[in-house]
């Protein structure tokens, strides 16, 4: 089972945590922050249970997913397809280098060609 924290729900799952109905039925959005190779599986978990509580929510759920995406082309392409068919909710995956001051100079110098060309 999950650890106990003090004033705090854990779960063992997103399974789990999905079935408790006083924390799902007001569940507006989710963080996933797992093991990179279990991105895939819950974020499709997240995707099917939004699906089915579309109906009774009357809103999406929006999924932050922390980087990589996936570890897998395959689940990728899958995970990508599931979060494109759920238009009720927004899902994105936190690259949060994109916005580091190196990352705009370095896109910056690309842009105004000052390093070559960049294919």
């Amino acid at each position: 089972g999950a650890k106990k924290l003090k004033g705090c729900p854990t779960y063992g799952s997103v399974r789990e945590l999905l079935a408790d109905e006083g924390v799902s039925g007001s569940l507006d959005g989710c963080v996933v922050s797992v093991p990179h190779a279990a991105h895939a599986a819950v974020g499709l978990e997240l995707l099917r249970w939004a699906e089915r509580a579309k109906d009774d929510k009357k809103k999406g759920l929006h999924i932050l997913m922390e980087k990589p995406f996936t570890t897998d082309v395959d689940e990728a392409i899958t995970l990508a397809e599931a979060a494109e068919a759920n238009p009720s909710g927004l899902f994105f995956v936190n690259h949060s280098a994109n916005w580091r001051a190196q990352t705009e100079l370095a896109c910056k110098a690309i842009a105004e060609g000052r390093i070559g060309s960049v294919e």
